[in-house]
């Protein structure tokens, strides 16, 4: 699908031009409620940093975890992308779709250039003061006959009907 081939270029690009990667997948959670702190955790292990005991309240722990998360990158060298994919495979609690927006928040307000969130199958809107920072790309779906008709424009010397064929698989 597109969402798998984003990903599958986001960690080649990541991996070449070295951008360390954090990768939430959503969809992992379908059969369990995902809460700020997996997300959290899935951050700490990825920049190599454990969490500290955070209050375990929801709101109180994001606001924690967010300045933490702070003081971490800035100690770090280099760029971090942190992915989310899977928001149309899963029913996440309203406590993420918050926690993604305070991290976006924090992000844009305090102008971490070496940090970008890239959130795939992302339907809700972000918050209105970090516009000015957020890029939306809209990517179509890419259907068999697209790719059929992309072989037939390069001129490959492959017959039509072996185009269908092996793009039907």
């Amino acid at each position: 699908s597109g969402k798998s081939y984003s990903r599958q270029y986001i960690r080649s690009l990541t991996s070449q031009i070295q951008i360390r990667l954090v990768e939430i997948d959503l969809g992992e959670y379908r059969d369990e409620e995902i809460t700020p702190r997996d997300i959290g955790i899935t951050i700490g292990l990825a920049l190599g940093s454990p969490l500290p005991e955070f209050d375990l309240k929801t709101s109180r722990w994001t606001i924690n975890f967010l300045n933490w998360f702070g003081y971490q990158v800035e100690s770090l060298r280099g760029q971090i992308w942190i992915v989310f994919d899977g928001f149309g495979d899963a029913t996440p609690p309203r406590s993420v779709y918050e926690s993604v927006d305070n991290l976006t928040r924090r992000i844009g307000q305090e102008r971490l250039p070496q940090v970008r969130c890239v959130l795939i199958d992302f339907e809700e809107r972000l918050p209105r003061e970090i516009e000015p920072v957020v890029e939306y790309h809209q990517t179509p779906q890419i259907e068999a006959m697209d790719i059929a008709q992309f072989f037939l424009e390069q001129n490959l010397g492959i017959q039509p009907e072996r185009i269908s064929e092996l793009t039907a698989r």
